[in-house]
């Protein structure tokens, strides 16, 4: 018997080890994947699927209790104590990234978790009343708890955003007079900024989208030019908060960064319907493919708000003359804008020689043109002037400047206009210095697109548009213009700093919102020094584009005035290893307290952690290249990394 018991007891002890080694390591496993941040999320949604359990067994068990009181059964008390708790669970559960994206999450879940507290209430205030009575106000409660959750989050909650009324206003369309009446209606519980009254609000059974002006009503005025940014996600310590950035928090500039397809022109356009139905707040649009200034021109008619739309694909394009000044005004600066693209139509490699000649040809030119014809001339007359065949229109020219005692201000335009009539070889010559400044003008005046943006009268004039918040939408036109797109990017850009810098800062000044989009494409080094002072003259800037590498193609000191100035960054998915190390290195580093693990088989859990202080980024680079971007086939929103 003694063998047996010695085997018996063995055979026990070497069990009972197994199963010590088996939940060793189911511990060490668990414990490790506890402390993986990689699965947090896995965590939290674990976490949130447990706690619902729970709290729905203890709601049949609570109902349960009260069917027991019809019966005499005693209330229960102590254990419907820690039940009043439940209603601040909520958030641990909804904003779980199992549930966060689904729009009932939320409120389904604090009504449930609302309810059941008021339920454990009831049980506490039954034992101190009357049976009847009591039943009575528990019975009130939970019917009080109930609805004024549901009127929270389904009323003061929703937010009147852009974004929601508009959202409300077009899937209303569908809907009959009869259910808009309700006042349970979601679309009845969402308030105008402007505070028109419902009846005006709410009748959109009648809106036919297809007519101009039918979403007039959306329009508001607001000096606080405050934009909605979106949601953030929720974590354990926060709840999803919706972002804005104040008008000053605009003067700062904003910059959104993504690859393609990411959905930065979708953000964008979410971003500019804003200030498109402020009527306080004017704002320009310059886009090279067209497809977003043929979207937001369909959603002005239908706001009913005048715009200007500089198109050449459109057959009814506004035209805006590169020559015009406000009578009165200092003509300098719009001398200087059309030279600064022709300087981006001849690049940083043009010799210098040429570059300087050609310039001061232009700049003579322009001045005689605006001395002798005012605000009549344009780049047909200009083209005419410069060209060498056309000696009998820059003699009548300089005749007019003559009468007028203003020769000594034109003198190279004399110098070149003697050298086109003079020997073949001092028209050679004069030919091969100037060649640059024909081709770009017959590049120009040639274009029958560009014709009708650039080469007539101007049906508005920049000065007014920033003075008077008016919308101007420019397409760059690629797929018909080609390589003249730049020119006529970098023409428009420059036209607008001129006329921003003319503005009297001594005045009060409207807000105007510039947006760029593809913004290498347009902007030249002088581009950085207007994103400089922009701010000052009430001009904000938002550059959207692919990455930095494309600014430094243009200019080193672009990159460098567009990563200082540009405060408000909004990232998105698909960015390069090198944007992804600027973006974390911009937003900094902290020091966070790491712990490293491992296997200890001299330890009593055999399981050893190190506890050290590292130094680690805010946001490290793989996370923002894991970024998601926008979904067009199921409409998944994209992510967004915002530093402001």
């Amino acid at each position: 018997m003694k063998y047996i018991g010695l085997v018996f007891g063995g055979i026990l002890s070497a069990i009972g080890h197994m199963i010590g080694f088996v939940f060793k390591n189911i511990y060490i496993s668990v414990r490790r994947f506890s402390m993986d941040p990689a699965n947090k999320n896995s965590l939290w949604n674990a976490q949130a699927v447990i706690f619902l359990a729970v709290l729905l067994l203890c709601f049949f068990w609570l109902v349960g209790k009260y069917q027991d009181l019809w019966y005499g059964s005693s209330p229960v008390f102590f254990r419907a104590i820690p039940l009043l708790l439940s209603c601040f669970l909520g958030h641990i559960i909804y904003s779980s990234p199992l549930m966060f994206r689904n729009a009932y999450a939320k409120p389904i879940i604090q009504t449930f978790l609302n309810t059941l507290s008021a339920l454990a209430l009831g049980h506490i205030l039954i034992r101190y009343l009357p049976s009847g009575i009591g039943m009575l106000v528990a019975s009130v409660t939970v019917i009080a708890v109930t609805v004024s959750t549901l009127y929270y989050l389904l009323k003061i909650k929703i937010n009147g955003t852009i974004f929601n009324k508009i959202t409300a206003v077009v899937e209303e369309v569908e809907v009959r007079k009869n259910s808009t009446k309700q006042d349970g209606s979601i679309l009845n519980m969402i308030l105008r900024k402007d505070k028109l009254t419902k009846e005006e609000l709410y009748e959109v059974d009648e809106v036919d989208l297809n007519k101009p002006g039918c979403l007039s009503h959306l329009r508001y005025y607001s000096e606080e030019c405050i934009l909605e940014l979106f949601f953030t996600q929720p974590t354990k310590e926060k709840q999803s908060q919706l972002i804005t950035l104040s008008r000053d928090d605009r003067a700062q500039h904003e910059q959104v960064l993504g690859g393609t397809g990411a959905g930065k022109t979708l953000l964008a356009t979410t971003l500019i319907t804003q200030d498109l139905l402020n009527d306080y707040m004017g704002s320009t649009i310059i886009e090279p493919k067209g497809s977003l200034v043929e979207s937001l021109s369909n959603f002005m008619d239908r706001v009913g708000r005048p715009y200007h739309r500089l198109d050449p694909e459109y057959e009814f394009t506004a035209c805006l003359n590169p020559l015009y000044v406000p009578t009165g005004d200092d003509i300098e600066p719009m001398i200087e804008a059309n030279v600064s693209a022709f300087h981006g139509y001849l690049g940083p490699d043009a010799l210098q020689y040429f570059k300087s000649r050609t310039t001061q040809l232009l700049r003579v030119c322009i001045k005689a043109l605006k001395f002798v014809y005012g605000n009549d001339c344009t780049y047909n007359e200009l083209d005419r002037l410069v060209q060498p065949m056309n000696d009998d229109f820059r003699v009548e020219v300089l005749s007019e400047i003559s009468s007028l005692g203003l020769e000594s201000q034109v003198p190279l335009l004399r110098e070149y206009t003697r050298n086109m009539a003079g020997s073949q070889k001092m028209q050679e010559h004069a030919q091969q210095t100037y060649s640059n400044l024909y081709d770009y003008l017959t590049e120009l005046t040639s274009n029958k697109y560009i014709q009708r943006i650039f080469c007539g009268p101007s049906t508005f004039n920049l000065d007014d548009a920033l003075e008077k918040g008016e919308i101007v939408l420019v397409n760059g036109a690629y797929g018909k213009l080609q390589t003249l797109t730049y020119t006529v990017g970098r023409l428009y850009l420059n036209l607008l700093r001129a006329s921003t810098f003319r503005r009297n800062l001594k005045e009060k000044l409207r807000a105007h919102q510039l947006t760029v989009d593809e913004i290498e494409m347009f902007a030249d080094e002088e581009f950085s020094t207007f994103m400089e002072m922009a701010r000052e003259f009430e001009v904000f800037v938002r550059v959207i584009h692919q990455g930095n590498e494309q600014l430094s193609d243009v200019s080193k000191r672009l990159e460098s005035m567009v990563k200082q100035n540009a405060v408000q960054k909004l990232i998105l998915a698909g960015l390069e290893n090198e944007d992804a190390d600027y973006v974390a290195e911009m937003i900094g580093e902290k020091y966070v307290i790491g712990q490293s693990s491992g296997t200890d088989e001299m330890s009593t859990s055999g399981f050893k952690t190190q506890i050290k202080e590292e130094k680690r980024y805010i946001v490290e680079p793989t996370t923002i290249k894991s970024l998601k971007g926008y979904n067009k086939k199921t409409g998944a929103a994209g992510e967004v990394l915002f530093r402001g």
